[in-house]
């Protein structure tokens, strides 16, 4: 990997990777940003295997999440449009004679 004289630099010659929003809101956490430092700047190992499994735990949490949101998204429209079809479909006349009998309201 090649190495950078500060994060300024790295960031500038990777603008459009570091404008994506997954990475933007994992590189919001100033752990990581350190940690991104330590990998560029200073090339060491053990601090890119720490960056790429913080990330992969924040890309798995950032899929769930989004996963979750679909989901009940798509559960509530599905309830909504049952309830309007059975309020469709049950209508209650309180004012209709009940067998035959004038109702007294």
């Amino acid at each position: 990997m090649k190495r950078y004289k500060n994060l300024h630099e790295y960031e500038s010659e990777h603008a459009d990777f570091l404008a994506q929003p997954i990475v933007k809101s994992f590189l919001e956490d100033e752990s990581h940003r350190i940690l991104l430092k330590e990998v560029v700047v200073e090339g060491k190992k053990a601090a890119k295997e720490q960056l790429d499994l913080r990330f992969v735990e924040h890309y798995y949490l950032y899929r769930l999440m989004k996963y979750i949101s679909i989901l009940s998204h798509y559960f509530s429209n599905h309830y909504d449009r049952e309830r309007r079809k059975q309020k469709k479909h049950y209508l209650l006349f309180l004012d209709q004679l009940v067998r035959g009998k004038e109702s007294r309201l």
